[in-house]
């Protein structure tokens, strides 16, 4: 009897801090511009999504990247009110980076993944692994690259962000 009151009590406790968590970062979003508020919502669909993608895609990783990198887009809207090229060059560099990292991480789980019959970039390259991950980094550094070139931040940058896709590939 007593360990089903503590329970009870324990389940209240976690709701009332999700709550709490919830209602301290909803006060945050807005406190920002209407932009801004706006494209903070509109990340609810892609973070809604990425659960399920494991099981309808070989690509969760793509929404993960997605869901994990609209914060890009959020900050900036924060700071500056709209939108530009630059942090949507970001935003893919971003996802790029998350396919290139999760697939690193992904690949742990592979026996795993195929057992269960979900999907992952992991089982999608199959023995071509390190080759699709060097590729998703080299992308990502395109991106990064260009995005650099708007703000006008062209120095050593450039060859710190080209120089880290071939040292994944070993050479």
């Amino acid at each position: 009897m007593a360990s089903a009151c503590f329970r009870t009590h324990q389940r209240s406790g976690r709701c009332f801090l999700s709550c709490r968590a919830m209602s301290r970062r909803l006060a945050v979003l807005l406190s920002f511009n209407g932009f801004t508020i706006l494209l903070g919502f509109s990340s609810l669909g892609v973070v809604g999504l990425y659960p399920f993608m494991k099981r309808i895609s070989s690509w969760p990783q793509a929404v993960l990247g997605a869901a994990f990198a609209w914060g890009a887009l959020v900050g900036w809207a924060a700071a500056l009110g709209s939108l530009a090229l630059a942090p949507i060059l970001l935003y893919c560099g971003a996802i790029l980076w998350t396919i290139g990292f999760d697939t690193i991480y992904a690949v742990q789980d592979i026996e795993d993944d195929a057992l269960a019959g979900i999907g992952s970039t992991a089982r999608a390259f199959g023995g071509r692994v390190r080759l699709g991950v060097g590729v998703f980094m080299r992308l990502r550094s395109s991106a990064l690259q260009q995005r650099s070139l708007p703000l006008g931040q062209d120095d050593g940058r450039k060859a710190a962000l080209g120089s880290s896709p071939c040292i994944l590939l070993g050479r």
